[in-house]
């Protein structure tokens, strides 16, 4: 009889699977608790009024507490379709600014290396460290002075100049770790220097592209003081302002908010799910460079 040999892989895997077991029981909690803030807006959201406020709460609801009628509610009662179109116009917008100027000013803090570029980074390091309180009352005054508020336009500049600085480092450090020999080499070939920061340089930068992308529209999407500020109208009002509308003075309409609140998760969590990869890949990328 053939006399059969066991795999020494297979086996090394067998036994290396029984270690694993405390870092996929660690990976598992992490995952409950990450999902579980969307799982307690969506219970909030569909639990009766008679059950929303129970103590202790309730965590696992039967069918006949949960009802779906505040998710056509809020479309009934507010503009959300208006929110939702005004917060990807604006998210969408900041985001391209944003990125292409970070792109630039990230090469050139990256491939300029003076004493004047060193402080202009410094200098943009401290404008992000300047919290939006403080920078309101002036961009209010001059927006208002331009005839600007209550206009879309305003929500883009203002989350642009907030954005940027940050996006120029995000960048330069992407920029760091590409060799500048490749560009030198496609200079000497015939490119300019900007054709060869167009030819060369953006598509070895691609994973940083793509997570510097994801910061802008995230934080775009999410910011609440200057769309709450330098917006009046209803109509005009992104998604997280318009979340807030269900706060009265006297009570707050908690099914509502939660539903509205999961819709205007619902573009992110899409996003995320379609560029994971390469948001990973930056990421990763930006922390090994």
């Amino acid at each position: 009889m053939r006399r059969v040999q066991a795999d020494p892989s297979r086996t090394r895997a067998i036994c290396v699977r029984p270690r694993a077991l405390p870092l996929y029981t660690l990976l598992v909690f992490a995952l409950m608790l990450l999902l579980f803030p969307i799982y307690w807006m969506f219970l909030t959201a569909t639990l009766r009024d008679d059950r929303l406020l129970l103590y202790p709460p309730v965590f696992v609801p039967t069918p006949s507490s949960l009802f779906l009628r505040p998710f056509v509610r809020i479309f009934a009662d507010r503009p959300v379709l208006y929110w939702l179109f005004n917060s990807v116009y604006v998210s969408g917008f900041t985001t391209v600014i944003s990125l292409g100027i970070s792109a630039l000013g990230g090469y050139s803090l990256s491939r300029i290396k003076t004493p004047e570029s060193r402080i202009m980074g410094a200098m943009l390091l401290l404008v992000r460290m300047l919290p939006g309180t403080l920078l309101i009352a002036p961009l209010y005054i001059v927006f208002h002075r331009l005839h600007l508020i209550d206009n879309l336009v305003t929500l883009v500049i203002a989350n642009t100049s907030y954005i940027i600085p940050f996006g120029v480092w995000m960048m330069k450090g992407f920029f760091d770790g590409i060799p500048r020999e490749i560009e030198e080499s496609a200079q000497v070939d015939g490119c300019t220097i900007f054709s060869a920061f167009a030819r060369v340089t953006l598509p070895l930068s691609r994973p940083g592209l793509v997570a510097t992308a994801m910061y802008c529209f995230v934080l775009s999407w999410g910011e609440l003081l200057f769309a709450r500020t330098l917006i009046n109208s209803a109509s005009k009002g992104t998604i997280t302002a318009g979340v807030t509308t269900y706060i009265g003075d006297m009570n707050i309409s908690w099914n509502d908010m939660m539903a509205a609140s999961l819709l205007a998760c619902l573009p992110v969590l899409i996003i995320f799910f379609f560029l994971e990869k390469h948001l990973v890949r930056g990421l990763v990328a930006g922390s090994i460079k």
